[in-house]
């Protein structure tokens, strides 16, 4: 599973251990020794209280049949928003309606996760983790 973080500020799928490098993260799946990069874009986003924001996912070197997207509340662990299998509806975690995360995963080189109306309390940075 390889993971990506983007870190966005609204105004007015298993055990890993996280290692970060610049803008990517690295996730290795406890005792495989395998690692898998995903690129994450925008790292940072900045948008009018209202606005949505896109946030793409692409796994490197790899095609990615799940995707997961998680949110980091400040001083918070990680909570998952939608699990995505490419082909399939996402699905999503109680607190995280579809209106307002939509998730695309046309195929298995790229996943979308937008946050609809972004408002304050959407303030987080928002991962994806993904594995083929």
């Amino acid at each position: 599973m390889g993971m990506g973080m983007s870190e966005v500020v609204a105004r007015g799928c298993g055990l890993f251990q996280w290692i970060t490098m610049r803008r990517d993260i690295h996730a290795l799946w406890e005792g495989s020794g395998l690692g898998a990069l995903v690129s994450q874009q925008p790292s940072r986003a900045v948008c009018k209280n209202g606005s949505s924001v896109k946030i793409d996912c692409r796994p490197v070197d790899f095609q990615a049949q799940i995707v997961c997207w998680y949110r980091q509340l400040p001083n918070q662990g990680l909570t998952l928003i939608a699990i995505s299998n490419q082909g399939s509806d996402p699905t999503y975690e109680q607190d995280f309606p579809k209106v307002k995360f939509p998730i695309s995963h046309p195929d298995r080189t790229i996943s979308t996760l937008t946050i609809m109306s972004a408002h304050p309390a959407d303030s987080s940075l928002y991962f994806c983790g993904a594995s083929d």
